[in-house]
């Protein structure tokens, strides 16, 4: 934990004395250190010194000097020690600093206010712990980094070899004539071949995709977009892809379908996203649900599942840069974590959102927000 504490915590007790003393002596140290040992130092001598004037006329004994000397000894010693501990307090909070940073990577701020020498040394504690954080915060996103690139070419080394095999199989089957005239299995094989090279560029669309959010490199446009035209034609595309389950758009959301303001070929990507998600979480014979809701100036658009639903304190899994979601059921992770992640940014650049409520066993609903646009 990286965190910034100002100096008046520490600035109460610990630098109480030291900003006294520096009223007097604001540019040494060392002058406040010597006039605490002159104080203590001179404490007995003062004290004999106003005993025999005030009782040169007087004719005692030398045991009461002596006392005076002894009592007043002791006070000196207790009071230039009290006073050396609250002088030397700014010295304790440097080691305090540095030992917060250490073993707690915690850090404080020291006050800069003085001129001294010990002034000085503050001021170089914080330039020296601030550059120590400055690299704690620079490891930590190259471990993150470093994670990433792993989980990336953990996900991509599946997502490819998984269509690539499918890819290459229809072909060498189509090349070794093993299938003769059969005019249904070519078709089937060409079908295979052609679901594999479209799950390939849509993977390398995503990783280009998500490289130019990295980089602020994307440029979107801002047109009106017949949302339910946008999403009858993802659930038609997807139709090709589907079939486990069974894709249905209810039919008031296409009746008279509300127009947003936003770039359509992000918008189309985002959707597809959403209905491809939910086609990998359902079971043969589920039912994909998408729908368009409108409520106090916003168009919703819901992609609905009976899969088995998201647990709660999952929502950074699942909107997690290379982040898979294990799908309990089938036993494994589905996709390459892209496809939500970059869908929420594409959102949130267009001013949209993306979110989802989820109840285990019963199903999830990912909805697509905008402001509703007036037709054109």
């Amino acid at each position: 934990m990286i965190e910034n504490m100002g100096a008046g915590e520490m600035s109460e007790d610990r630098f109480f004395t030291y900003r006294l003393l520096d009223q007097l002596f604001p540019k040494s140290f060392k002058l406040k250190v010597f006039f605490v040992a002159f104080i203590s130092t001179h404490i007995p001598l003062i004290a004999l010194a106003v005993y025999i004037f005030l009782n040169s006329a007087s004719e005692h004994s030398m045991l009461l000097p002596l006392m005076l000397v002894v009592a007043s000894t002791v006070i000196a010693s207790i009071v230039s020690i009290q006073l050396l501990r609250h002088l030397l307090g700014p010295l304790f909070a440097c080691v305090r600093v540095i030992k917060d940073a250490q073993e707690n990577n915690v850090y404080h701020a020291l006050p800069e206010e003085y001129k001294d020498e010990l002034g000085y040394l503050m001021e170089q504690l914080n330039k020296f712990m601030n550059l120590h954080r400055n690299l704690q915060v620079a490891l930590e996103k190259a471990d993150t980094a470093n994670r990433e690139k792993d989980n990336f070419v953990s996900v991509i080394n599946h997502e490819l070899r998984t269509p690539l095999t499918s890819l290459n199989g229809a072909i060498a089957l189509a090349l070794n004539d093993q299938i003769g005239a059969d005019g249904d299995r070519v078709r089937s094989l060409l079908e295979i071949a052609e679901r594999s090279s479209s799950r390939l560029s849509k993977l390398v669309d995503n990783i280009l995709l998500a490289q130019k959010i990295d980089i602020d490199a994307l440029e979107l446009d801002e047109t009106v977009i017949d949302i339910g035209r946008v999403l009858k034609d993802s659930f038609e595309e997807n139709k090709t892809f589907s079939s486990k389950c069974h894709l249905e758009v209810f039919d008031d959301s296409l009746k008279n379908p509300p127009f947003i303001i936003g770039d359509e070929f992000a918008v189309r990507q985002i959707i597809d996203n959403m209905v491809s998600n939910a086609i990998k979480f359902s079971e043969k014979g589920d039912t994909v649900r998408g729908k368009i809701s409108e409520d106090h100036g916003k168009v919703r658009v819901s992609i609905i599942d009976s899969g088995e639903g998201i647990p709660d304190g999952m929502e950074g899994a699942v909107f997690g840069r290379f982040e898979q979601v294990k799908n309990k059921k089938q036993g494994s992770t589905q996709g390459t974590g892209l496809g939500l992640h970059i869908s929420r940014k594409l959102a949130g650049k267009m001013s949209g959102n993306l979110s989802y409520k989820s109840e285990l066993g019963v199903g999830t609903e990912f909805y697509l927000e905008f402001e509703k646009a007036d037709a054109q």
